[in-house]
């Protein structure tokens, strides 16, 4: 063989070996580069941001909606209280109602038995007229 002559084999240039690589590495399912780069720290703090920005906007979140149902644990108090007050004073009205009702009744009972004692007069007097 003559020098002039090329080889059957080619010269392994860089690329070759780069592919020959990959080829190895892409048998792997992961691939991992233990490198930090700028990227991977702005990640980590923006992450990082984010979390404690979600956390105390759910922890004030929370200190308002204990605020709120303060304030309505002292509105519906309020509300039973003067629902209790406007109680006892129905009750009170139908008692003077109730007591009001058994005086008129009771007048009107009276009213009837001097109505009837009267009709029984009238009936006895008409009757001795007609009897004599």
């Amino acid at each position: 063989m003559s020098t002039c002559q090329k080889s059957e084999e080619p010269m392994p240039t860089n690329l070759s070996l780069r592919r020959r690589k990959t080829d190895t590495t892409r048998k792997r399912i992961l691939n991992f580069d233990p490198t930090v780069h700028a990227g991977h720290v702005m990640t980590a703090l923006t992450i990082i941001a984010c979390s404690l920005g979600a956390w105390y906007d759910m922890k004030s979140s929370l200190a308002v909606l204990k605020e709120d149902n303060a304030r309505q644990e002292m509105r519906i108090d309020k509300v039973e209280m003067e629902n209790k007050e406007k109680y006892k004073e129905m009750q009170e009205n139908l008692a003077t109602i109730a007591m009001l009702q058994r005086e008129e009744v009771s007048k009107l009972r009276d009213n009837m038995n001097e109505w009837f004692l009267r009709l029984g007069d009238k009936i006895e007097r008409k009757v001795d007229k007609n009897g004599k």
